[in-house]
Protein backbone atom coordinates (compact mmCIF):
# COMPACT_ATOMS: atom_id res chain seq x y z
CA UNK A 1 0.00 0.00 0.00
CA UNK A 2 1.21 3.46 -0.86
CA UNK A 3 -0.22 6.64 0.64
CA UNK A 4 0.36 9.76 -1.47
CA UNK A 5 2.31 12.45 0.36
CA UNK A 6 0.95 15.84 1.39
CA UNK A 7 0.53 18.51 -1.26
CA UNK A 8 -0.72 21.29 0.99
CA UNK A 9 1.13 23.32 3.62
CA UNK A 10 0.70 22.36 7.27
CA UNK A 11 -1.41 25.44 7.93
CA UNK A 12 -3.78 24.90 4.97
CA UNK A 13 -7.36 24.52 6.26
CA UNK A 14 -8.07 21.52 4.00
CA UNK A 15 -4.89 19.58 4.73
CA UNK A 16 -6.68 17.10 7.03
CA UNK A 17 -9.29 16.40 4.35
CA UNK A 18 -6.57 15.78 1.79
CA UNK A 19 -4.80 13.42 4.20
CA UNK A 20 -8.04 11.52 4.71
CA UNK A 21 -8.57 11.17 0.96
CA UNK A 22 -4.96 10.05 0.51
CA UNK A 23 -5.41 7.32 3.10
CA UNK A 24 -8.91 6.22 2.03
CA UNK A 25 -7.79 3.45 -0.35
CA UNK A 26 -5.58 1.90 2.34
CA UNK A 27 -8.38 2.19 4.89
CA UNK A 28 -10.83 0.45 2.57
CA UNK A 29 -8.31 -2.29 1.91
CA UNK A 30 -7.79 -2.86 5.65
CA UNK A 31 -11.56 -2.95 6.11
CA UNK A 32 -11.82 -5.52 3.30
CA UNK A 33 -9.14 -7.69 4.94
CA UNK A 34 -10.94 -7.47 8.28
CA UNK A 35 -14.25 -8.41 6.69
CA UNK A 36 -12.66 -11.33 4.85
CA UNK A 37 -11.33 -12.52 8.21
CA UNK A 38 -14.80 -12.43 9.74
CA UNK A 39 -14.75 -9.08 11.54
CA UNK A 40 -17.99 -7.07 11.27
CA UNK A 41 -17.52 -3.63 9.71
CA UNK A 42 -18.53 -1.74 12.85
CA UNK A 43 -16.02 -3.62 15.00
CA UNK A 44 -13.21 -3.18 12.48
CA UNK A 45 -13.92 0.55 12.08
CA UNK A 46 -14.06 1.01 15.86
CA UNK A 47 -10.76 -0.83 16.22
CA UNK A 48 -9.11 1.44 13.65
CA UNK A 49 -10.52 4.53 15.35
CA UNK A 50 -9.18 3.33 18.70
CA UNK A 51 -5.79 2.64 17.17
CA UNK A 52 -5.74 6.19 15.79
CA UNK A 53 -6.64 7.65 19.18
CA UNK A 54 -3.94 5.57 20.88
CA UNK A 55 -1.42 6.76 18.31
CA UNK A 56 -1.94 10.42 19.11
CA UNK A 57 0.55 11.62 21.71
CA UNK A 58 -1.20 14.54 23.37
CA UNK A 59 -3.82 14.56 26.12
CA UNK A 60 -6.43 16.00 23.76
CA UNK A 61 -6.49 12.97 21.46
CA UNK A 62 -10.23 12.42 21.62
CA UNK A 63 -11.12 16.07 21.05
CA UNK A 64 -8.59 16.33 18.21
CA UNK A 65 -9.96 13.23 16.52
CA UNK A 66 -13.51 14.46 17.02
CA UNK A 67 -12.64 17.86 15.53
CA UNK A 68 -11.01 16.23 12.51
CA UNK A 69 -13.96 13.87 12.03
CA UNK A 70 -16.41 16.79 12.16
CA UNK A 71 -14.38 18.68 9.56
CA UNK A 72 -14.32 15.62 7.33
CA UNK A 73 -18.08 15.14 7.61
CA UNK A 74 -18.65 18.81 6.84
CA UNK A 75 -16.44 18.64 3.76
CA UNK A 76 -18.13 15.45 2.59
CA UNK A 77 -21.57 17.06 2.76
CA UNK A 78 -20.35 20.11 0.83
CA UNK A 79 -19.43 17.99 -2.22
Amino acid sequence: MVVPGPKLSKDHPDRDIHCQKAMETCFLEIMMWASASGWPEDEAAAALANLAIDRLDDNNAVSNLSRIAQQARKAKHQH
